[in-house]
């Protein structure tokens, strides 16, 4: 069973049904992926499930949003600003972290330390690319949500990730994309920074001896 606190973090009125059954689904995503890694500790066993489980979180939130709409455009917006990029985001995460994974040097330290770095700085590429956005969503701002987190909105205000509305029109809006990067690239930079921390610490032990 899914505690109360689990359903209400997002502060929506859960009469409206799209945005009630999401968060279930949202909320049962994270339980099994919980589940998931306590089960394996095998990075690209791990990280091929979750996608899998992802992948199937989004297209369920994606149907019950096409079958039963919303009724009033904050619950839209909390939609498309919260619960969409949270999955959309552990989707990106785990595809890259499958794809880094299967790509990571297998021989020194050095040069796998300068492929994490590597990883490091196009997070932060794009934090500069987008430091206007980055700035507004990491400050909870919401004066501009109606221009970015609104379907029809993205018509009138041409954007970087507009290339999803018009793949996607009824499933995307502005920013909803970049805010599951914003999400992705965080969980990422945490992900390579203990990467690194590892690395350190097996350095450590050999200069200690």
């Amino acid at each position: 069973m899914v505690g109360c606190s689990k359903l209400l973090i997002f502060n929506l009125k859960l009469e409206d049904m799209s945005c009630t059954e999401c968060i279930k689904i949202v909320a049962d995503l994270e339980e099994n992926l919980v589940e998931l890694k306590s089960k394996t500790d095998h990075i690209l066993i791990y990280s091929k499930k979750a996608i899998a489980m992802s992948s199937t979180a989004f297209l369920e939130i994606k149907d019950t949003v096409l079958r039963n709409g919303f009724n009033n455009q904050l619950d839209e917006i909390t939609f498309f600003k919260e619960i969409k990029p949270k999955v959309y985001g552990k989707l990106i995460f785990y595809t890259n972290i499958f794809s880094f994974e299967t790509k990571r040097p297998k021989s020194s330290k050095k040069i796998q330390r300068k492929y994490l770095i590597l990883e490091q700085k196009k997070i932060q590429s794009f934090v500069i690319d987008n430091q206007e956005f980055h700035r507004y969503y990491l400050s909870n701002s919401t004066n501009l949500d109606e221009h970015y987190f609104v379907r029809q909105m993205a018509e009138l205000r041409p954007c970087a990730s507009s290339l999803h509305f018009l793949i996607d029109p009824n499933y995307s809006t502005c920013h909803d994309y970049t805010v599951a990067l914003i999400i992705a690239n965080e969980m990422l930079s945490n992900y390579f920074k203990i990467e690194l921390d590892k690395l350190d610490s097996k350095n450590l032990n050999v200069s200690i001896r």
